[in-house]
């Protein structure tokens, strides 16, 4: 747990200067692809509440070198495709599966966390990752 609400209060200050350079630059970069797209002067346009997902999607579409490479990639690193990998690696080497399985009601806190049973050969189930 956090301990005391002065921890929390430190490390959620801490996020934020850490953080903030990083929203403000992005921000200005949404509002340069905003002023391009509508042709006004970088400093006029205003950013409304849908701008932020279309001009990210705009700027990741215009800085990818080549969007085909970039979504092979991203494709290798979704959670099926590595646990695969990582189920040949285990079957292989360590003689033991990784199999996907369905939580208990509650067991899970939140619906995107994938509970995985980690399988012997021949002890069966060994535990849960």
């Amino acid at each position: 747990m956090a301990g005391s609400t002065d921890k929390v209060s430190s490390f959620l200050t801490n996020l934020h200067s850490e953080l903030k350079p990083l929203v403000d630059t992005e921000f200005e970069h949404i509002m340069y692809a905003k002023a391009e797209d509508v042709r006004h002067d970088f400093s006029e346009p205003k950013i409304h509440p849908g701008d932020a997902q279309y001009y990210c999607r705009v700027l990741n579409e215009r800085f990818l070198v080549d969007n085909h490479k970039h979504k092979m990639f991203l494709d290798m690193l979704e959670f099926e495709n590595v646990i695969e990998g990582m189920n040949i690696f285990c079957e292989d080497i360590l003689k033991i599966s990784l199999v996907a399985e369905s939580p208990m009601s509650g067991e899970m806190y939140d619906n995107s966390i994938v509970k995985v049973g980690v399988f012997d050969e021949k002890e069966g189930l060994v535990g849960y990752i």
